[in-house]
């Protein structure tokens, strides 16, 4: 059965199955195209893409380093390819997008394996393995500085929203290889390695994230030596801890801005699935409802931790597809791009293979397509501010969906149900049906209880109805 992985590249088919979303909270509650999103295909250093004898490529990839988002959503990282016929590798250097300015390369043509990695909320500083461009200073080599720290070899992997701190791995020992998870202040201060998980001292893999405000760390520590197991992992000042079990790709993608939220992956007898963690309510699966059985992984959270992009396995011959989910409710990017965000036109002829990278605010995704000539592309999709009401009740919580826990345009009996249900059992699950009141300007918007609140919004909506 095919896998997802954030380093394989999918393979190519059909579009994902449909679906409808509940959008909650900073998303007005919707039941046609009230809002018109944004569509931009990220250029390539040249018109004519890079090709050899397998791949047709323009812009990004779809591995670890593919393509990200400044935090205000105004900055694309990613890389650009040779133009032309390359028999073998195509060679790729880094380059910045803006609306403005287009697609300006930053660096020379590179080598390494994950050539962006990290992006400042400003765009004004960019990270690849093992190097650094600032608006200020250019392209920089950061090599000769790693040398003078280790001798097998520093990679980056994420950096602060200022980016002024960057996280990464360190290779202590070659054979057997074993792995330190560090933080670092470039040129600000020694090198932060950072602890181990009581109990495996094997070390971490690489991959990792980091919080906007550069505090907390997170990834995926080995298990016992030959196990080929994994456990994702929070590292908080001077505690790593375990998140979840050990299992064959448990890992954590990102991180909030505080770092009080986390989402990744962990292996379940389902296969690979999201999953959202926080302190107090600990792992718990993102939208189970969403293709039971099927894979999906996470790639990157808002600032929030509300608005989760990534991809999922859309049939069982290996087709990934991007994917959202908004407070806990996942479909299929390019469905909710065109029933919410009215973009069928601009659409037309494009896979959307993965959601790579979104902004602070979740309003901006990147990510990895199919363009209609075939070649992989990167893009970019900013969202409408705002969806306006439908005129349909926020009593409107079920009838739609795989699992019916999805809005149907329609006030009746199933939604009066579903919230009873909710409600009487206390479900407090991020995408808790009985959660319609408590915050927000109106106090309509779901603040993460139950209580007398949800139960008078709710029967008062009801009466109404649509």
């Amino acid at each position: 059965m095919s896998t997802l992985s954030p380093s394989v590249p999918p393979a190519i088919a059909f579009r994902g199955q449909s679906s409808t979303v509940a959008i909650l909270s900073s998303f007005a509650l919707a039941s046609t195209v009230l809002a018109q999103g944004q569509f931009f295909p990220i250029p390539g250093e040249s018109p004519e893409p890079g090709r050899n004898r397998n791949a047709c490529v323009l812009s990004g990839n779809t591995g670890y380093s593919a393509v990200r988002v400044s935090g205000d959503g105004q900055v694309v990282a990613t890389v650009v390819y040779r133009p032309g016929f390359s028999d073998g590798f195509i060679e790729r250097r880094a380059a910045r997008w803006t609306e403005s300015t287009g697609t300006v390369p930053i660096s020379p043509f590179l080598e390494g394996l994950y050539p962006v990695t990290g992006i400042s909320s400003n765009g004004q500083v960019i990270y690849g393995d093992t190097w650094r461009w600032t608006a200020a200073g250019g392209y920089e080599n950061l090599n000769p500085l790693f040398f003078s720290l280790t001798v097998y070899g520093i990679n980056i992997f994420g950096c602060s929203d200022d980016g002024e701190t960057v996280t990464g791995a360190r290779a202590r020992s070659p054979n057997p290889l074993e792995v330190d998870l560090f933080r670092w202040r470039i040129n600000q201060g020694p090198l932060q390695v950072l602890p181990q998980v009581p109990g495996l001292p094997q070390g971490y893999f690489i991959f990792n994230s980091i919080s906007g405000n550069g505090q907390v760390v997170a990834g995926s520590t080995q298990g016992p030596a030959d196990s080929y197991q994994m456990a994702a992992v929070v590292i908080n000042g001077t505690r790593a801890s375990a998140v979840t079990p050990l299992g064959s790709q448990n890992q954590i993608t990102d991180l909030s801005f505080d770092g009080s939220v986390a989402v990744g992956a962990i292996t379940l007898s389902s296969g690979l699935r999201a999953f959202r963690w926080t302190a107090q309510a600990g792992v718990s699966e993102i939208d189970p409802n969403f293709i039971p059985g099927g894979q999906n992984f996470p790639r990157a959270v808002s600032a929030d931790g509300s608005i989760v992009v990534g991809e999922y396995l859309a049939n069982l011959g290996g087709a990934n597809r991007a994917m959202i989910w908004v407070n806990g409710v996942g479909t299929d990017l390019v469905d909710y791009l065109i029933d919410r965000q009215g973009l069928a036109e601009a659409l037309q002829g494009w896979t959307l293979l993965v959601a790579t990278d979104v902004s602070s605010d979740g309003r901006t995704i990147v990510g990895e397509a199919l363009n209609p000539t075939g070649c992989q592309q990167a893009f970019l999709v900013r969202l409408a501010p705002e969806l306006a009401p439908s005129g349909c009740s926020p009593a409107d919580i079920a009838g739609a969906g795989t699992a019916g826990s999805q809005p149907d345009g329609i006030v009746d009996g199933t939604d009066f149900i579903a919230f009873i249900t909710s409600f009487a059992i206390g479900d407090t699950s991020i995408d808790a049906l009985a959660d319609i009141a408590g915050a927000g300007p109106s106090n309509d918007e779901p603040d993460g209880t139950i209580d007398g609140g949800d139960f008078i919004a709710f029967i008062n909506a009801f009466a109404v109805g649509c």
